[in-house]
C-alpha cells in the first residue's frame, strides 16, 4: 500500500509539473507572438528568404522537442497537424500535453486499484492501459478537430471561389479578389486566405504561397483550386471562369460524398450494430446472470477470455470503418 501511494504521489507530481510547463510554453509563445516584427519581413526579403520559409524555421526551433528521439520529419508532420487542426500550440507543447494526460490516466488507474480491489497479476495491464489512453487522448481530439475544420473549409470553399470569381471579373486583380473574398468569407477559410496574402504581401512567391495554403489546409479541394490557379499564372487564361469552374467542381464532388454517405448508410448501421451485439450480450450475462459474470469478472480463464475478445471486438470494428471509407 505504501508503494501505491508513493506512485500516487509521484504520478500526481508529474502531472502537475508537466501541466505547468505546458502553461508556461504557451505564456512565452503569447509572449513572441505580441513582440515587434516590423522589420521581419522585409530583412527576410532582403536576404532572399521566402516568409513561408521564414515562418516554418521559427516555428521549427523548439527547445523541448530537441530533448526527445523525435526526427525532423515527425516533427515537421506534427506541425502540420496542429496547422490543419487550428490548434494554437507548438510540438513541444503538443507533446507535453501528451505526456501529461498519459501521467494523469496513470494516476487514475493508481486510484482505482486502491479503491477496489484488483488481482496482483491485472494491476500493471491495467495502469499501462491507463497511461495508454491518456497518452492517445489528445491524438483523438487532435483528429476530430482536423476533421471538423476540414469539413468547414470545405463547406465554405465554393462560396469563397464565387466571390473570387466576381471580383475578378469586375476588373479587380488577384490581390485585391483575394483580399475581398478574405473579408467576405468566415473562419477558418478566411484566416487561411489573410495568411495567404500576408505572405504575398511579403514578396514569396505565389507557387509557393499557395502551395503553403495546400499544405497547411490538408484538404483535395484546396489542392484542386491550388493547382488551377498556378497553372493560370503559368500558362495564362480566363482566371474567373477558371475558379467558376473550379467551384462547380468541387459541389459535384461534394455531392457525390453525400450521396455516398446515403447509400452505405444501412451498412454503416449494420456493422455499429453487429460490433455493438457482442457488448450487448455480455452486459446481458452480467447483470441477468450473476453466476456467468463472476466466472467471466473474477476468475482468471474469464479475464483472459474477456481481454481477447475486448481486442477483437476493437480489431473488428477499426478494421469495419477502414472497409467503409470510400476516397472520392
Amino acid at each position: 500500500m505504501d508503494i501505491i501511494l508513493l506512485l500516487v504521489a509521484l504520478t500526481l507530481a508529474g502531472s502537475v509539473g508537466l501541466f505547468a510547463f505546458v502553461g508556461q510554453q504557451a505564456l512565452v509563445a503569447r509572449r513572441h507572438n505580441m513582440s515587434p516584427r516590423s522589420g521581419s519581413g522585409s530583412a527576410a526579403t532582403n536576404q532572399g528568404i521566402s516568409p513561408v520559409s521564414l515562418l516554418r524555421r521559427q516555428q521549427s526551433r523548439i527547445p523541448f522537442s530537441k530533448l526527445l528521439p523525435l526526427s525532423r520529419e515527425s516533427e515537421e508532420r506534427m506541425n502540420r497537424e496542429l496547422e490543419r487542426a487550428g490548434w494554437p500550440l507548438r510540438v513541444s507543447e503538443y507533446l507535453s500535453l501528451r505526456a501529461a494526460t498519459a501521467a494523469a490516466g496513470g494516476l487514475t488507474g493508481l486510484l482505482l486499484m486502491v479503491s477496489q480491489p484488483v488481482p496482483g497479476w491485472l494491476k500493471l495491464p491495467l495502469i499501462l492501459a491507463a497511461v495508454l489512453a491518456g497518452w492517445l487522448l489528445p491524438r483523438l481530439l487532435l483528429s476530430r478537430a482536423r476533421r471538423k475544420r476540414l469539413a468547414t473549409i470545405e463547406n465554405q470553399l465554393p462560396d469563397a471561389l464565387l466571390a473570387m470569381a466576381k471580383s475578378l471579373q469586375v476588373g479587380a486583380g488577384l490581390m485585391q479578389a483575394l483580399s475581398n473574398t478574405a473579408e467576405q468569407t468566415p473562419a477558418p477559410l478566411g484566416r487561411e486566405m489573410e495568411r495567404t496574402l500576408r505572405d504575398l504581401h511579403l514578396g514569396a512567391e505565389a507557387e509557393d504561397v499557395f502551395g503553403a495554403l495546400a499544405e497547411r489546409v490538408g484538404s483535395g479541394d484546396v489542392d484542386i483550386m491550388v493547382a488551377a490557379i498556378v497553372i493560370q499564372r503559368t500558362t495564362g487564361g480566363n482566371l474567373s471562369e477558371v475558379l467558376l469552374n473550379v467551384a462547380s467542381t468541387i459541389r459535384e464532388r461534394a455531392e457525390i460524398r453525400g450521396e455516398i454517405l446515403t447509400l452505405t448508410a444501412s451498412q454503416r448501421l449494420s456493422a455499429n450494430m453487429v460490433a455493438l451485439m457482442p457488448v450487448l450480450v455480455a452486459a446481458a450475462f452480467i447483470f441477468l446472470q450473476p453466476d456467468y459474470g463472476d466466472l467471466l469478472l473474477h476468475t482468471l480463464p474469464g479475464q483472459i477470455s474477456l481481454a481477447i475478445a475486448i481486442g477483437f471486438e476493437l480489431s473488428g470494428y477499426w478494421l469495419i470503418r477502414r472497409l467503409g471509407v470510400i476516397e472520392v
